[in-house]
């Protein structure tokens, strides 16, 4: 039972952040140059995104023909 109460405050914190966050975080201009370092450098064809927030930088990617 303890896990399930950990799990459900950690989502219901993400819930509370999640639109400060994203307005504090509109794009990918201040991280482009990373995102485009690690595209150029990708071993393989797909990426596991974690913790993505937003999905900003997701959204960057997927849009550069990376699968998520």
């Amino acid at each position: 039972m303890f896990k399930m109460d950990v799990v459900k405050r950690t989502i219901d914190a993400y819930e509370d952040l999640a639109e400060e966050y994203s307005k504090t975080r509109p794009g990918v201009d201040a991280i482009k140059d990373v995102l485009d370092f690690f595209i150029d450098n990708l071993k393989g064809k797909e990426i596991l995104e974690i913790g993505c927030g937003p999905g900003r930088d997701a959204k960057y990617l997927s849009e550069h023909k990376h699968p998520l």
